[in-house]
């Protein structure tokens, strides 16, 4: 991610003079950025991208004036995908609870390049439809990586964000996840196990390995399905550690296909992981539930491809 930083007013061998003060904030990026037109300037500051004094804005009418500090995020791509929750992506909603089903390839929450699209956002634009936005709140207590499908969990309502916070922290959730991976003859149909192997940020980079001075990490799997050297595996996390089943699965010799980062890496795959299913007392009346996703589309046809079924 490029970040690229501006005081107004002031010139360097990397920015243009602004001859101009109380310009607009489109105005005054698409001036500064090489190859960034007011079109495309307005584009990153309505997705969250941009920052005045530390804050983020998103009006591109916002007046630069003389001593701000100026600050935009970009990514590649500069403009990601935009999640919009639909009423067929609702897989469960009272007055305190509301589930959806996660398409892989959004962020789960706000970045620093972007907060419109993101599902938190998205949830936010939903909710508004019934809730007037000044009494909109919500708890997020789970979260998907970006290519990661499947069940996600929020609370929407006071009484309940405490409650289900707590139930997440303390493993109370019982979560099912289903993964593609390389097993080769390592693992056959039918085996089950435990994966109890500490998880520890590797420093420096996005990314995590298992080490005996990292944190608790558990997870238990099961192989549903096993065919030519790969296998559907059912994952039940105990902990929820960063990339926990994506690390863990690799740990334990059966990487996922499409992780670039701890697995298989294939081309037009993303990470072959799904969150199947919550199953959980409701935090508020008592209620046994269980909260189901169906496989989407491509992971079901990579499926069919490597099981050859």
């Amino acid at each position: 991610m490029k970040r690229l930083q501006r005081i107004a007013g002031e010139a360097d061998a990397a920015a243009r003079p602004t001859a101009f003060m109380a310009a607009r904030l489109d105005v005054f990026l698409a001036a500064q950025m090489d190859g960034v037109s007011k079109t495309l300037a307005g584009r990153l500051i309505d997705l969250g991208a941009a920052y005045v004094n530390g804050k983020r804005v998103r009006i591109a009418s916002r007046r630069i004036k003389n001593g701000d500090e100026v600050v935009v995020h970009i990514a590649e791509p500069p403009l990601p995908p935009i999640f919009a929750l639909t009423e067929d992506r609702v897989l469960f909603r009272d007055a305190y609870l509301l589930a959806i089903d996660k398409p892989a390839g959004f962020q789960s929450q706000p970045t620093l390049n972007q907060y419109k699209g993101c599902v938190y956002e998205a949830v936010e634009r939903y909710l508004a439809r019934s809730i007037k936005p000044g009494d909109i709140t919500i708890g997020m207590p789970q979260r998907l990586d970006r290519d990661v499908s499947g069940v996600m969990l929020f609370s929407i309502a006071s009484a309940a964000h405490k409650p289900l916070t707590d139930m997440f922290r303390d493993g109370i959730i019982r979560k099912t996840y289903l993964a593609l991976c390389e097993t080769g003859d390592r693992h056959s149909q039918g085996a089950e196990g435990v994966i109890d192997a500490p998880i520890r940020h590797v420093s420096g980079e996005n990314r995590y390995e298992t080490g005996d001075d990292g944190v608790n990490a558990v997870t238990g799997y099961r192989i549903l399905e096993a065919a030519g050297g790969f296998a559907l595996v059912e994952f039940r996390p105990v902990t929820g550690r960063t990339h926990q089943i994506r690390v863990h699965a690799a740990h334990a010799g059966m990487p996922i296909i499409g992780d670039r980062v701890y697995g298989i890496p294939y081309e037009s795959a993303r990470v072959m992981l799904h969150a199947a299913e919550l199953a959980f007392t409701h935090p508020v009346d008592g209620r046994e539930m269980a909260i189901t996703s169906p496989l989407p589309r491509d992971f079901d046809g990579m499926l069919k491809y490597c099981l050859k079924r």
